[in-house]
């Protein structure tokens, strides 16, 4: 819709009048400046065609958020829900987040999955952007799947603006919104550590969340990201005004890079961060690291301070990513000498001090930190809420119903059986007790930290038909199926018992490394039924 001239007018000035009084140092416009020379992150269009890049997927936040059928919600649900979910996603950049998302909701329709997001009403993303060179690319990305337009069910929305001015009627009005619109779900990445008030950015998003509604944010972490301050502030003491000179600041960058000795904290930031052998070739991901012109890291305690200012007492940590990471027994050997390590650790009764702990023995592992929040329930509660899944046995049907939904649906589709490795794919046949050991990469900053689980090595069999769709009990029938289990083997004695139990364990340690969440059944039932 086209306003009249005199009303755009007033709101393009309200715009502005936010934007001064919210952040007076400008931070706003130098920041849009900067992405709109250099998008960020960088991402070809074309590239749609050959990867999709993983983000938080739909189960999870039904698992961390909604502890309900929403993002994977039956199609038969009853009743079924008369609006839509919202998603906004706030600082969205060059789309990651939005094309992730439109395509696995695209795919639970077209793939002919039981269920939708947002159920029968469907899903509306709304993507914020300071730069709309960011917003064409991300609409480019999208219209090379299909998507820019929308398919069954989703629906996407392009706003060009600051996430500042959803805290006020006028502002949500000059974004294009309702005035009065709320969200289920906000994500935010990367984003709120580059406002001049951080907490300011975040009780501008909680105004705008529901009740019942979720977010996922990401913080830069102070450990982690040491050797970047060391060369922001060196660049800074040298006098170099890296908004007026964006070509000085990375020339310098450059060459402070392949300049610095290896002894330099940078060195092992740089091991973190980097990818592979390919170190930050873009301009822009140089310049968005060492050259911003505004952002702050957070320790974990500052992380809570942040929630509880930002969200002002209304919002509540539903979890870590990978609550893995913030566990101090991570970090150490599980060996007899680490009995008192362990016997401390246990003496912490603090959860956001033992946090802190973990942080402060894992080091350069936190470059990030991501986490899950929602509005408290009335009466309050605890700044942090834990979530956990109450894996009940093997034997019982409600097990054997559970769907089970893996981050890893991208990394694992193309990696095929002759690539497991003898014990992987063929040994544990022989053997129920088999142990491998399998590692999972810490998300919190780039490679990140290698955290090592023992699995029965049928893991990558479990794994591989891991697919939102499948219940337990059809992954253990379809193990049968594709290995040949005859009615002796162990994978079928004691009536199913043995393969049941493999799973169950396998399904268990999954879980803790923050790859794999449960959904409570693969078609039916809502309300009561539709719990997790």
């Amino acid at each position: 819709m086209k306003l009249p001239p005199p009303i755009a007018l007033c709101l393009f000035l309200w715009t502005l009048l936010l934007t001064v009084c919210a952040d007076p140092t400008d931070t706003t416009t130098n920041v849009g400046k900067q992405y709109a020379n250099l998008p960020y992150p960088p991402r070809n269009p074309a590239d749609e065609a050959v990867r999709l890049l993983s983000d938080v997927h739909p189960a999870y936040l039904d698992f961390y958020i909604f502890q309900r059928r929403v993002m994977t919600m039956p199609l038969d649900a009853s009743p079924p829900p008369s609006t839509s979910t919202r998603v906004l996603i706030a600082g969205g950049g060059t789309g990651d987040v939005v094309v992730y998302l439109a395509e696995m909701c695209s795919r639970f329709i077209e793939g002919n999955y039981k269920y939708r997001c947002g159920g029968s009403a469907g899903v509306e993303f709304y993507h914020l952007d300071l730069s709309n060179a960011s917003i064409d690319i991300a609409k480019e990305r999208l219209r090379m799947r299909g998507l820019l337009l929308g398919v069954e069910g989703v629906t996407v929305n392009f706003l060009q603006g600051s996430l500042l001015g959803l805290e006020f009627e006028e502002g949500r009005l000059a974004l294009g919104l309702e005035k009065d619109i709320k969200f289920d779900y906000i994500n935010s990445v990367g984003v709120l550590h580059h406002l001049a008030s951080p907490t300011q950015g975040l009780r501008s998003l909680n105004s705008v969340l529901k009740p019942d509604g979720g977010m996922f944010i990401m913080l830069y972490g102070a450990h982690g990201r040491t050797g970047v301050y060391d060369v922001q502030s060196a660049i800074k003491d040298m006098g170099v005004d890296t908004v007026a000179n964006p070509k000085i600041c990375l020339d310098i960058v450059k060459s402070l890079i392949s300049s610095l000795p290896p002894t330099h904290r940078l060195y092992k930031t740089v091991e973190l961060m980097s990818q592979g052998d390919n170190l930050w070739p873009e301009e822009s991901e140089i310049y968005d690291i060492f050259c911003h012109s505004q952002d702050r890291a957070y320790t974990v305690e500052q992380v809570f301070e942040f929630i509880s200012e930002g969200g002002q007492g209304e919002l509540t940590m539903a979890s870590w990513h990978q609550p893995v990471l913030y566990r101090p027994s991570t970090y150490i050997k599980l060996a007899e000498e680490t009995k008192l390590l362990t016997q401390l650790f246990m003496g912490v009764e603090d959860e956001v001090r033992l946090f802190a702990l973990a942080e402060k023995l894992g080091g350069s592992v936190h470059g990030k930190h991501q986490f899950f929040l929602e509005k408290k329930k009335e009466g309050g509660g605890a700044i942090y809420k834990g979530r956990d899944w109450e894996v009940t046995g093997c034997g019982t049907r409600e097990f054997q119903d559970t769907v089970l939904c893996s981050s890893m649906e991208e990394d694992i589709k193309d990696f095929t059986k002759d690539m497991w490795g003898e014990k992987f794919s063929e040994a544990y046949k022989a053997d129920k007790g088999l142990n491998c050991v399998m590692q999972f990469e810490g998300a919190t900053a780039g490679h990140g930290i290698e955290v090592k689980k023992n699995f029965p090595c049928s893991v990558m069999r479990v794994l591989s038909l891991i697919d939102c769709r499948r219940s337990v009990l059809q992954i253990w029938e379809e193990v049968v199926r594709l290995e040949g289990f005859g009615d002796s083997s162990w994978w079928r004695g004691n009536g199913g018992e043995g393969g049941l139990e493999v799973i169950w364990v396998i399904a268990k340690k999954l879980f803790e490394v923050g790859y794999v969440v449960p959904l409570l059944d693969g078609g039916g039932g809502w309300g009561e039924g539709g719990e997790l």
